[in-house]
């Protein structure tokens, strides 16, 4: 077969590819999107390059098949500020520490032993490089309780400036160290407590984020309204962060 009829094929085998992976991404919520290695984007893009690449090599076109593959697919993406666009990890998080940073006082989610939510207005200190975010409270208080009971708590953040807010949901642990008190403390909590050895540190550690920022351009999924997510790898337990 003449070598530009093989290329005719390889560009409609590429097409078709192309036109595999729009169609899937157009029917994927924004938030997965947004997920890192793993997520259903990521294996979509993983499975439209290999079918398109492999298209250009059994057609005699390693090369050429490579370049092809990267330049359809990048036009089967959404273009960046476009609902539902992809957001780079480091994007999303940047925005949340933005509004975390603004509204340093949180609501902190909990679940009671009758299954209802719980929440409170709480100081928080800024999250650290892996978004460990620090509380103090007092340790006859019932979130203590319910934290011991169930430690899935989520940590809720509103920005009204960015018309953004922030939900962090982790895993919370109670810690009552001198060393922890010495290291997280915030001098805002000062006013709460006579001595710091009177306080109860609670340590929330991220399993996933979801943020909206709507003056970065940062918003949900049009059509199911769910906000760009980002998850987290759990920490070991003698992670050095804290």
């Amino acid at each position: 077969m003449p070598r530009c009829c093989c290329l005719g094929t390889t560009l409609r085998h590429f097409s078709g590819a192309a036109g595999k992976v729009t169609r899937g991404l157009r029917g994927l919520p924004g938030s997965t999107r947004l997920t890192p290695a793993g997520g259903p984007f990521y294996n979509a893009v993983v499975r439209a390059w290999a079918s398109m690449t492999h298209a250009g090599r059994s057609a005699g076109y390693p090369l050429q098949g490579l370049t092809m593959a990267v330049a359809l697919l990048a036009a089967a993406l959404p273009a960046s500020g476009e609902p539902g666009s992809v957001q780079q990890r480091a994007d999303l998080i940047s925005a949340a520490r933005a509004i975390m940073h603004a509204s340093p006082r949180a609501a902190l989610i909990t679940v009671d032993a009758a299954g209802r939510a719980q929440a409170r207005t709480m100081d928080a200190a800024p999250p650290n490089d892996e978004m460990v975010v620090w509380l103090a409270t007092n340790p006859r208080s019932s979130k203590v309780d319910e934290i011991r009971r169930n430690p899935l708590v989520t940590l809720y953040y509103f920005d009204p400036k960015a018309l953004g807010y922030v939900s962090l949901l982790g895993r919370a642990r109670l810690v009552d160290t001198p060393e922890a008190r010495e290291r997280h403390w915030q001098k805002q909590w000062d006013a709460f407590y006579a001595r710091r050895s009177d306080a109860l540190l609670i340590e929330v550690i991220p399993e996933q984020l979801e943020v909206v920022d709507v003056a970065r351009g940062i918003e949900g999924n049009p059509e199911t309204w769910q906000p760009p997510t980002v998850r987290f790898e759990p920490l070991p337990p003698n992670s050095s962060v804290r």
